[in-house]
């Protein structure tokens, strides 16, 4: 398990053996750890676009509260499913996230609410538009 240790003060060594860490980064700004997560989390998700199953779990340690946290908790759960979300504030770590810990993480081609609208393909005029040059003639040829 990888886990981003939020806080001013570094994680006590207590948290890599209670949550079985194979390594604990420490970031003390709110928006550091959203980015170290998204990085741990596509890396975990990685052998997931090959078939192979996920291998790594992710897993957020709030160590105390500080401005901001309470964003970066609301985007985690938004934005990054799989990643867990734990509470070491004022004691020993409690999971706060609904998804049981012993849970496997979705597969990286489960379905979700986005992949329910068909994706639109971009015209190269609407790319020149978009870029400024749509007198410029069409390159690619017809189809």
């Amino acid at each position: 398990m990888q886990v981003v240790f939020v806080g001013r003060q570094p994680p006590p060594p207590s948290i890599a053996s209670l949550l079985r860490a194979d390594h604990v980064r420490h970031e003390r700004h709110p928006l550091r750890a959203l980015a170290v997560l998204g990085q741990c989390e596509l890396a975990a998700r990685s052998g997931g676009t090959w078939g192979a199953p996920r291998t790594e779990r992710v897993a957020l340690v709030i160590g105390e509260e500080l401005p901001g946290v309470d964003r970066l908790r609301e985007a985690v759960e938004r934005h990054l499913h799989d990643v867990e979300v734990w509470l070491a504030v004022g004691g020993p770590p409690r999971r706060v996230t609904t998804v049981p810990a012993d849970q496997p993480a979705r597969p990286s081609g489960a379905s979700t609410s986005d992949d329910a609208t068909p994706r639109r393909l971009v015209s190269a005029e609407e790319i020149r538009m978009l870029l400024g040059d749509a007198r410029t003639p069409d390159a690619e040829p017809p189809r």
